[in-house]
C-alpha cells in the first residue's frame, strides 16, 4: 500500500487528484497539506510513501520544504510550468505532474513510486540528458539543481553516489551508478567500477606509482583508472582531448 500525502494551496487542485488516485487500490490518501508548515506536520506525523508537492505554496517555495523535514518518500512534483520549461523536469530523477492532473502522469508517476516499469505503450524509453541538462539533485534534507556539464565525476557509495562538480561542491544522492551510467551523455565515461568521469573537463591523463590517473578541472585529487578499463580510457581520452603525459 502506497501512503500518499498532497500538498497544495488549491483545494480543488488537490479534490481533482484524489478523484484520480481513487481508482487505484494500493493507494491510500493519507493527509493534505496548503501550505509548507502543514506539510512538514504531516509528512512528521505520517512518514507518507509518496508525497505530491506543489512548487509554488503561500509560505515559501515547495523545495523549503526539504530544508524543514526530512522527506524520505518518492517526491513527485506539481507544476503549472510551461513544456518549454518542463525540460528541466522531464530529465532529473524526480517525477512531476503538470496542473491539472493527467492520468496518465500519475499513472508513470505511481509505477516509479513502486519501483516498477510501465509497459511501452505508457512509458517511453529514457531519453539521454544533453551537457545543457539541468539535473535535479535530491539530498536527504536539500535539493539542488545543475548542468549535466558541470558534473565532473560520480562515485557509487554503497546505496547512494556522491555526486562531484566542477565547483567543489559534493552532493549525496539516493540514486545508484548504473542509473547515471543509462542516462549520461557519451562523454561520460567509467574509468573504475565505481567512479564516472566527464571526459570534457579532464585535463591530463599520467601514469604515476604503475596507475594511469586523471585529473578533472575543479577537483583537486587526481582519480585513479584501473588497469582493467586502462586501454579503453586513454583512447576516449586522447580521441577527444589530444593530450597523453607519460
Amino acid at each position: 500500500m502506497l501512503r500518499v500525502l498532497i500538498v497544495d494551496d488549491e483545494h480543488l487542485a488537490r479534490i481533482a487528484l484524489i478523484d484520480v488516485l481513487r481508482p487505484y487500490r494500493d493507494v491510500e490518501v493519507v493527509a493534505e497539506a496548503d501550505s509548507v508548515e502543514a506539510a512538514v506536520a504531516q509528512i512528521v506525523r505520517h512518514d507518507p510513501d509518496v508525497v505530491f508537492l506543489d512548487i509554488e505554496l503561500p509560505d515559501g517555495n515547495g523545495f523549503d520544504l526539504f530544508d524543514r523535514v526530512a522527506v524520505r518518500g518518492h517526491v513527485v512534483f506539481q507544476t503549472a510550468y510551461s513544456d518549454y520549461a518542463l525540460r528541466a523536469f522531464e530529465v532529473n530523477a524526480l517525477d512531476y505532474l503538470v496542473k491539472p492532473a493527467d492520468p496518465k502522469q500519475v499513472e508513470r508517476a505511481l509505477a516509479r513510486a513502486r519501483g516498477t516499469t510501465l509497459s511501452s505503450a505508457t512509458e517511453g524509453v529514457a531519453v539521454p540528458w544533453r551537457p545543457d541538462d539541468r539535473v535535479c539533485l535530491q539530498e536527504r534534507k536539500r535539493v539542488k539543481f545543475c548542468r549535466v556539464r558541470d558534473i565532473a565525476y560520480i562515485q557509487a557509495a554503497d546505496d547512494y553516489t556522491e555526486v562531484h562538480l566542477s565547483s567543489g561542491e559534493i552532493a549525496m544522492v539516493t540514486q545508484r551508478l548504473q542509473h547515471w551510467k543509462s542516462r549520461l551523455p557519451e562523454c561520460f565515461v567509467r574509468i573504475h567500477r565505481s567512479t564516472l568521469i566527464n571526459l570534457e573537463l579532464s585535463e591530463e591523463l599520467v601514469h604515476l606509482d604503475g596507475a594511469w590517473q586523471v585529473r578533472l578541472r575543479g577537483c583537486p585529487q587526481p582519480l585513479t583508472v584501473s588497469r582493467r578499463l586502462a586501454q579503453a580510457v586513454k583512447a576516449k581520452v586522447i580521441g577527444r582531448k589530444g593530450k597523453l603525459s607519460r
